[in-house]
């Protein structure tokens, strides 16, 4: 389990005054593996040594001292074809002329020398002098240069939480050594929490709460040794036990090291977004989420066979949006989707535009509008499925056509606007949002939609104020002549 190890912070110090950089990031609701937030690159504090042809002529073995801290030391040798094939070897020795690596294969310090190259060579504190000797045998000049700097150390800090909406966190860096220490702490919640470690292809390394070997690896990368890993990219997740109610907050914070010392201190800053149960509340847009709009027509005393259809539903992959009105020609609208793929469907209002939601019945129906699934006013187990229709889990579902059924409950004097989305999953990729535009009584007239079971008098007063007040009419509203032959050739 994750708990607050000294060890490692005892292993670890800083060189000098560290240099201290900020960052701020945020999680998306539910993310995954391929969520997961950089948080830089992991180096050890490192002396690296290099050895190229760029220099003066060589006659003999040239050489080179220098002072490094306990820590790693890497070897870059720079040198074209022709300077390989004469170079013969590079040594490296301590202060008291001990051969610590050795370039000549089959030497005792072979397997240091080939440590050295992938800067996993690790020294005391101490002086120590690099060899380089030409093959003088060979004909040809060579030309030789020596020069060694020091490779900035870093330490990768994090401060985050837990909560309903987010209960995993992951955090990707690249390592550039081969040591990695974890240093956790959630404080008296440390042990409520689970901490996975996962290489670029999300194979496990190491798991505070998986088999005993994860945990031994887990207890090595928290201890004062470290976990020898490859160079490369990793990502840290931290997450609830599977055990452990996820409905609370819990804060955390976490720091990286690689070797014993640092110079440089990187912290990222997480937030999470507050808990919202309710269906949309739920769901996370892709930050690349593509937005197709469609334009559709609810017809005058419209029916699940006029429904509007809005598209297709896949889990985690679309959702569906809607926007129109009820006006005084029509408080009833059918709109009909197909769940292509998903177990479960979610319906949300958007409550900036749907400021009478209290007064809107929705109905969640079957592709012949005859089967009730869900209802917002109806029997007390359809109200049940439909407050599950706009939680944070959904309504079960198999893949199949719906209906979605909207009415106004109360009179109608002006257009009463609405929006609402349907989703499955926790997320999506791409929304196909469709304006219905509702149909006028003029309009119901001239297509031949209109039925006596509309009301003729408040057509004919529609008809007056229109004359009166052209302005206040929409693209459906045709022009008077139309209306009065229309209306002669009805009566």
């Amino acid at each position: 389990m994750p708990v607050y190890n000294s060890l490692v912070s005892s292993s670890v110090a800083a060189s000098g005054v560290p240099a201290k950089f900020t960052n701020s990031a945020s999680h998306i609701k539910n993310p995954s593996f391929y969520d997961s937030i950089s948080i830089g690159t992991l180096k050890p504090e490192n002396v690296i040594v290099s050895v190229s042809d760029s220099g003066q002529e060589a006659l003999s073995s040239l050489s080179h001292s220098f002072y490094a801290t306990k820590g790693y030391l890497s070897l870059s040798q720079m040198f074209d074809s022709y300077t390989i094939n004469v170079f013969t070897r590079i040594q490296l020795f301590d202060s008291e002329g001990n051969v610590i690596a050795d370039s000549l294969y089959g030497t005792e310090s072979y397997a240091a020398f080939e440590a050295w190259q992938k800067g996993e060579l690790f020294v005391e504190e101490g002086t120590y002098t690099v060899v380089a000797t030409p093959n003088t045998d060979l004909i040809g000049d060579i030309n030789l240069s020596m020069s060694t700097f020091h490779q900035q150390g870093t330490a990768l800090s994090v401060n985050s939480s837990l909560n309903a909406s987010t209960t995993a966190a992951y955090y990707n860096f690249s390592l550039s050594g081969t040591n990695l220490k974890f240093d956790f702490n959630a404080g008296k919640e440390s042990s409520n929490l689970r901490v996975i470690i996962f290489d670029a292809k999300g194979t496990i390394v190491a798991d505070s709460d998986g088999d005993r070997f994860m945990k031994a690896q887990y207890i090595l990368a928290t201890s004062g040794t470290g976990l020898s890993l490859d160079s490369g990219d990793y990502v840290v997740a931290v997450t609830y036990k599977n055990n452990i109610q996820k409905a609370y907050d819990v804060d955390y914070s976490f720091t990286l090291y690689s070797g014993s010392t640092y110079s440089a201190v990187y912290t990222t800053n997480a937030s999470v977004k507050p808990y919202d149960p309710s269906a949309a509340g739920s769901v996370e847009v892709d930050p690349y989420a593509l937005l197709y709009e469609a334009q559709g027509f609810n017809k005058f005393n419209s029916s699940p066979a006029t429904a509007v259809t809005i598209g297709w539903l896949q889990q985690d992959k679309s959702m569906l949006a809607v926007q129109s009105a009820f006006n005084n020609a029509g408080k009833s609208q059918y709109y009909m989707f197909t769940l292509q793929q998903g177990d479960n469907i979610k319906f949300d209002f958007n409550k900036s535009i749907t400021k009478e939601a209290s007064n809107i019945r929705v109905q969640l129906l079957d592709a012949t509008g005859l089967f009730v699934y869900a209802d917002s006013h109806g029997t007390p187990e359809q109200q049940k499925a439909y407050r599950e229709l706009t939680s944070e889990t959904g309504l079960s579902a198999k893949p199949g056509k719906y209906t979605v059924h909207v009415s106004y409950l109360e009179a109608v004097s002006d257009n009463v606007f609405y929006e609402f989305g349907i989703y499955s999953g926790t997320r999506f990729e791409a929304q196909y949002k469709t304006f219905a535009s509702p149909q006028t009584f003029e309009h119901a007239l001239l297509s031949g939609d209109f039925s006596l079971t509309g009301s003729l008098g408040h057509m004919l007063s529609t008809y007056l104020d229109k004359m009166i007040n052209p302005d206040n009419y929409d693209e459906f509203a045709l022009d008077n002549s139309k209306l009065m032959d229309a209306l002669k050739g009805r009566f």
